[in-house]
């Protein structure tokens, strides 16, 4: 019984500086989630959700993972000697969102641009370190809207969402927003 068109997101004791989440899949299916704060036991977390929030759904659970994600500023220090790191090891991830693939592509590309122009040029491999100066910026902005929402209370963030839902924020976001690129929006 969920909504086909809708993710729904939840800021809740449970999701301690983060959130829960439940995304359609069709058929009946969701895939149903929850990110919280280190140290936090995220089943436990989980379950309360669950039992609190989705016990009208008559829930059965097909399978079950938990992933650390790391959430900070892209790592300064990606190259040492022949050593290069992307992606989540790098800390190129979404703080926002909790989401690094796209970012991590984009990392692991450079990278291995990086890499090929050191075999082929010479060149050095800190030259990298170039390379992700943009997907930088942009982590570094997620980074500030996470710690942005940290500081907020629960109630706090219900505010803030009923306010940018009456602006028509969705709508806005629908036609010129891009999740991975938060600075087009910001600037």
């Amino acid at each position: 019984d969920f909504d086909q068109k809708l993710v729904e997101m939840y800021f809740n004791e449970e999701a301690k500086d983060f959130f829960a989440w439940v995304i359609p899949e069709g058929n009946g299916s969701a895939k149903i989630g929850l990110g919280t704060r280190l140290g936090l036991n995220p089943k436990q977390a989980l379950d309360k959700f669950i039992e609190r929030d989705l016990a009208d759904k008559n829930l059965e659970i097909k399978s079950m993972s938990s992933f650390l994600i790391p959430i900070g500023k892209p790592l300064p220090e990606i190259v040492k000697g022949n050593l290069l790191i992307a992606g989540d090891a790098a800390y190129q991830v979404k703080s926002s969102s909790g989401g690094g693939i796209v970012t991590g592509i984009i990392g692991s590309r450079n990278a291995a641009k990086a890499i090929s122009n050191h075999f082929k040029h010479k060149t050095s491999l800190d030259e990298y370190k170039k390379h992700v100066q943009k997907l930088n910026k942009e982590l570094e902005l997620h980074y500030k809207i996470r710690k942005y929402f940290n500081s907020l209370s629960l109630s706090q963030v219900d505010d803030l969402m009923f306010k940018l839902k009456k602006a028509k924020i969705e709508e806005f976001l629908e036609n010129h927003g891009d999740m991975d690129r938060p600075s087009l929006f910001v600037n």
